[in-house]
């Protein structure tokens, strides 16, 4: 069997939504809003695995809303891009995306150039 998707986990359980069907349904809170600390180490190990292994597609996803920490998600970008996935994904709800149009269509116009 092989897989074509490296799946990985940002932010935290914590989202805005309150969607009836979600497992999560974890509202933000003092602890949840704080952004983890990431082990680059063992993602770019786990990055090499999946590009020695032909794994075409990042899906950067979370037990949450991914969204709510856009640095974090800058920086796994940054981290990813020296292995040259050529499709990265991002598994979202993106309600803080909407809420913020304008901070986020300047920044996407700035990640086209990363």
């Amino acid at each position: 069997m092989k897989f074509k998707m490296f799946s990985v986990i940002v932010g935290t359980e914590a989202c805005i939504a309150s969607c009836p069907f979600c497992v999560s349904g974890v509202k933000p809170n003092q602890e949840n809003s704080k952004e983890n600390n990431i082990n680059w180490r063992n993602l770019k190990i786990a990055a090499n695995l999946a590009n020695r292994s032909d794994i075409d597609t990042v899906m950067l996803t979370s037990r949450g809303e991914p969204t709510l920490f856009p640095e974090q998600i800058t920086e796994y970008l940054k981290h990813l891009k020296e292995f040259n996935f050529p499709f990265v994904e991002l598994q979202s709800n993106c309600i803080p995306i909407a809420l913020n149009k304008e901070k986020y269509e300047m920044r996407s116009i700035l990640f086209s150039h990363i």
